[in-house]
This record gives structure tokens, C-alpha cells and sequence, in this order.
């Protein structure tokens, strides 16, 4: 079957968000038979006035976890860029050029809206609609930039 070019261009966004979930859920999976193989256990401590106190202690966090949830943060923070970069080459109706392509990305700005010479760099190459709706969707946008989705 023959693949429209158009669903080619835009398919690796999928493919690394798809990848991003897997790492998550083996992340879960993980975290799940850590906890239920005695990962963390209480223990009771009196103070000097005899009050009781309990104390969470956690044992040694596998390493393996760090990578998992930085491949899967990198991950999704790539498949915006691979976005970006796909409706820039369906918008141009071309391949970009190699100039073009290394500032091709999706901007995220956290305190203070994208000034406009960064905005037409990196998403210069997309219609007015799509630059709008990006910017529609950037932390800073929304109050404080700190807990939005996007900047965390």
C-alpha cells in the first residue's frame, strides 16, 4: 500500500510520542514491583517528649528509572520538533533546505512571549494559522508559566 507523502512527513511525531508512552509504561510497571518488593518501609521513632513519629525511609532508586523518563521526555519533546518540521515541508510543498531545517522547531517560552525574530526563525516557514495556534500554546500564555504542561 502506498503511503501518501503527506502522512509520511507527519508520521515520526507519532512514532517518538508512541515510543515516549512505552518507555512510560515499562516506567509504571517498574515502579509498581519496586513498591510491592519492599522499595520503602515506615519506621516508628519516639522524640524526647515521647511523642511518636513515623519516618517514610526509601531504599536506593534503580538507575534504570533516570533513563527511561529522560528517553521518554526527549522523546516528546522531540516529536515537536519532527511537527514543526513536517507541516513546515507540507506548507513549503518541498523539502526544506539544510538552513532551514536547523532552526525548523517548536518554540517553547516560559515567562515572556517569543520575541518575534526567534518566532519567525523557527516557525517563520508555517502559515500565520499554525504560527497561532503555537503561539495559542506557549506557557506563558496561560498565567503562570511554571505549571503548564508544556514548560514542565
Amino acid at each position: 500500500m502506498l503511503v501518501p507523502s503527506e502522512i509520511k512527513q507527519l508520521r515520526s511525531p507519532s512514532l517518538l510520542l508512541w515510543r515516549s508512552w512505552e518507555q512510560i509504561q515499562t516506567l509504571d510497571a517498574m515502579i509498581a514491583r519496586w513498591m510491592q518488593g519492599g522499595g520503602y518501609w515506615f519506621d516508628k521513632k519516639y522524640d524526647a517528649a515521647g511523642t511518636l513519629h513515623f519516618v517514610l525511609r526509601v531504599g536506593p532508586l534503580p538507575p534504570e528509572w533516570a533513563l527511561l523518563m529522560g528517553e521518554a521526555i526527549h522523546g516528546m519533546r522531540a516529536s515537536l520538533d519532527h511537527l514543526v518540521y513536517g507541516l513546515a515541508e507540507l506548507e513549503q510543498g518541498r523539502p526544506l533546505a539544510d538552513d532551514e531545517a536547523r532552526r525548523t522547531e517548536f518554540p517553547i517560552y516560559g515567562p515572556t512571549p517569543i520575541p518575534l525574530a526567534v518566532q519567525n526563525r523557527k516557525i517563520g516557514l508555517l502559515s500565520e494559522e499554525l504560527q497561532q495556534s503555537i503561539l495559542t500554546l506557549q506557557p506563558h500564555a496561560s498565567g503562570d508559566y511554571r505549571k503548564t504542561k508544556l514548560w514542565l
